[in-house]
C-alpha cells in the first residue's frame, strides 16, 4: 500500500513513517563539561528504588562508587561511569585510561525515538531536524536530573540505525515466500536467527561484518499499533488491527500489519554509505537528511532492488528449463509432476525458485511460442492453471506481494 502513512503521536501531531529515517544511533566522543557530584549521588541512590540502572568504577574502590569522573589533573580519579535510563531509553558511558604519559576519554550515548516524549512509540524514526532536538533535551535531561553536563558539538556517529515501515496488503505471515526471496538475495551475508532479535515475531534478517538487514513484523515487535492515518484524508486504522476496505483474499475487513526494513551500520559501513566529504570524520552537527536519504537507497539497492532484479531473471530461465523438460520427455498430464518437481527443489535448494504460476506461464509461451506446432498451447497453459490452482503458486498472490514490497521501498527511496 504505497503513499505517505502517519502515526498519530502522544503530542497529538503525525508524524510521517513511510520515510526513510534514523531508529537507534550511537555517538562517540562526547565531551563531558561539568559534574554536579551531589546530583549525581542523589540520582544514584533513587536509581537504586527505581528502573535506572548504574554501574561505577573507580581507581580505589572496587565498585559502588557514586563518585563522578574527573580530569587527569583532579584529585580523584574514577575509571568509568555507565548509566541506563530506561524512562528515555538512553544508555551513556564513559571509560577513562590514565598512565604516567597519557589520559584518553572514550565516551558513547545511545538513544532512539522509543519513548521519545512527544512520539510515545517507536514506529516513528528520527529526521535531521527531531534528531537534534532530542539530542538538546538529552543534554537538558542529564544536566537537570543527574548533574551531568555533556558536549556534543565534536561527537561522531559510532553506530546508526536506518529504517522505513510501510502498511502492507495482506496479513504479514502470509509473506513468507516473498521474504525468502529477499533473504536468498541478501549478498555474501549470513542468515541471522530470528529469535536473537525480535522473539515470537516473523522476521527475515543477515548480516556481515559491521552489517546487519532485517525485515520484520512491525505490528507485532510493537504489540499494539497507533492509530495511522493517510495524508490527503484516507484514514487507516491499525490500533485494532482492522482496515478500512476490502480484504482481497476473502473480501471482509482483515488484519493491516506494518513491515519494516531496517539497516544497522557500525564503524566502517557508516563510512562507506554516508558522504566523506559532506559529512567529514562522520560529525553529529553535519548530518543532514539527504545523507540518510542516500545511504538508506544505496543499502536497498545494493540489498532488494539489484538482487530482486537477478532472482526474476533466474526464475524466468529456470521457468523456460522446466518447461523445455517436462514439454519434450513427459507425455500426458505433465503439468503437476513439473509443479512437484519445483516444490522439491525449493525444498532441497533452501530458496524460492517461482513465485506465481505465471512466470511458468511466460515459460511456456517462450518455449513454445505463441502457438506450438498443434495449436495446443492454449489447452497446455490452462493444464498448468488447473494443476497450480490449489498450491501457493496459485492462491498465494506471491507475485503481487513480491512486488508491492519493492513498490514501496522505491515510493520510499524516491521520495
Amino acid at each position: 500500500m504505497q503513499g505517505n502513512y502517519s502515526c498519530r503521536c502522544a503530542d497529538g501531531h503525525l508524524y510521517c513513517f513511510t520515510r526513510a529515517g534514523i531508529d537507534r544511533i550511537v555517538l562517540k566522543h562526547i565531551q563531558i563539561a561539568s559534574i554536579d557530584e551531589e546530583k549525581l549521588k542523589r540520582a544514584w541512590e533513587a536509581a537504586r528504588k527505581h528502573q535506572i540502572q548504574f554501574s561505577f568504577q573507580c581507581d580505589t574502590h572496587a565498585a559502588h562508587v557514586e563518585i563522578p569522573l574527573s580530569n587527569r589533573e583532579g584529585e580523584i580519579a574514577m575509571s568509568a561511569l555507565s548509566m541506563r535510563d530506561t524512562a528515555r531509553n538512553l544508555f551513556i558511558k564513559f571509560q577513562a585510561y590514565v598512565n604516567r604519559y597519557t589520559y584518553r576519554l572514550e565516551s558513547k550515548l545511545e538513544f532512539s525515538p522509543k519513548n521519545v516524549p512527544d512520539y510515545g512509540n517507536n514506529l516513528i524514526n528520527f529526521d535531521a531536524a527531531s534528531l537534534f532536538w532530542h539530542m538538546e533535551q538529552i543534554r537538558i535531561y542529564l544536566e537537570e536530573k543527574y548533574g551531568i553536563s555533556i558536549e556534543m558539538e565534536e561527537s561522531q556517529i559510532d553506530e546508526i540505525e536506518l529504517n522505513t515501515t510501510f502498511p502492507l496488503e495482506y496479513p504479514f505471515p502470509t509473506y513468507r515466500r516473498p521474504l525468502l526471496v529477499f533473504e536468498g538475495g541478501f549478498p555474501y551475508m549470513k542468515k541471522v536467527s530470528e529469535h536473537k532479535y525480535f522473539p515470537d515475531t516473523e522476521t527475515v534478517a543477515g548480516g556481515v561484518t559491521h552489517l546487519v538487514v532485517k525485515i520484520y513484523n512491525k505490528s507485532a515487535q510493537m504489540g499494539s499499533v497507533p492509530d495511522c492515518g493517510l495524508e490527503g484524508g484516507e484514514v487507516l486504522d491499525v490500533t485494532q488491527g482492522r482496515r478500512r476496505g476490502r480484504n482481497r483474499e476473502k473480501d471482509q475487513p482483515g488484519k493491516h500489519d506494518l513491515m519494516r526494513v531496517e539497516y544497522t551500520l557500525q564503524k566502517e559501513k557508516v563510512a562507506e554509505y554516508f558522504p566523506k566529504d559532506e559529512l567529514p570524520g562522520l560529525k553529529i552537527v553535519n548530518l543532514k537528511d539527504k545523507y540518510v536519504r542516500e545511504a538508506f537507497k544505496k543499502l536497498t539497492e545494493t540489498y532488494f532492488f539489484h538482487p530482486a532484479d537477478q532472482w526474476e531473471r533466474k526464475s524466468i530461465k529456470y521457468a523456460m528449463s522446466l518447461v523445455r523438460s517436462y514439454c519434450k520427455n513427459k507425455r500426458g498430464a505433465w503439468q503437476k509432476d513439473l509443479i512437484l518437481k519445483l516444490f522439491d527443489e525449493e525444498l532441497l535448494q533452501d530458496q524460492v525458485m517461482i513465485l506465481h504460476v505465471s512466470t511458468i506461464l511466460d515459460g511456456m509461451t517462450q518455449v513454445l511460442g505463441p502457438e506450438d506446432k498443434n495449436r495446443n498451447l492454449s489447452r497446455k497453459r490452462k493444464a498448468m492453471k488447473t494443476a497450480a490452482a490449489d498450491t501457493v503458486l496459485g492462491e498465494c498472490h506471491d507475485d503481487e506481494k513480491f512486488k508491492e514490497i519493492l513498490q514501496n521501498l522505491h515510493a520510499v527511496c524516491n521520495a
